[in-house]
């Protein structure tokens, strides 16, 4: 899907960016956004950048503060992680020895 926005010339006097970079710039709030109120995943949020990894999304959407979506599921598991990897950490089998 193509979309395009008309901006009154007297406002794209005002705008820094060239044509590509505000395209990138809206279609960033775009997906930012959509994310945000989890009309699109993770993996879209990937796909429709174009970035090339999953950290490369993670970092995306913590530079803008659109943090990761987390059900209850996924809380009970990541306490379980931690709760078992603790005493493994805790007893320094977790760190490298010299």
């Amino acid at each position: 899907m193509q979309i395009t926005i008309d901006i009154p010339d007297e406002i794209t006097e005002q705008l820094t960016e060239t044509p590509d970079q505000l395209q990138r710039h809206l279609l960033e709030l775009l997906v930012i956004e959509t994310y945000r109120t989890e009309r699109i995943t993770h993996f879209q949020v990937g796909q429709l950048l174009k970035l090339p990894s999953r950290w490369a999304v993670d970092e995306f959407l913590k530079t803008h503060q659109a943090y990761l979506h987390y059900n209850p599921d996924d809380l009970v598991s990541i306490t379980i992680l931690n709760i078992s990897i603790s005493p493994i950490v805790g007893a320094g089998l977790g760190t490298k020895s010299n």
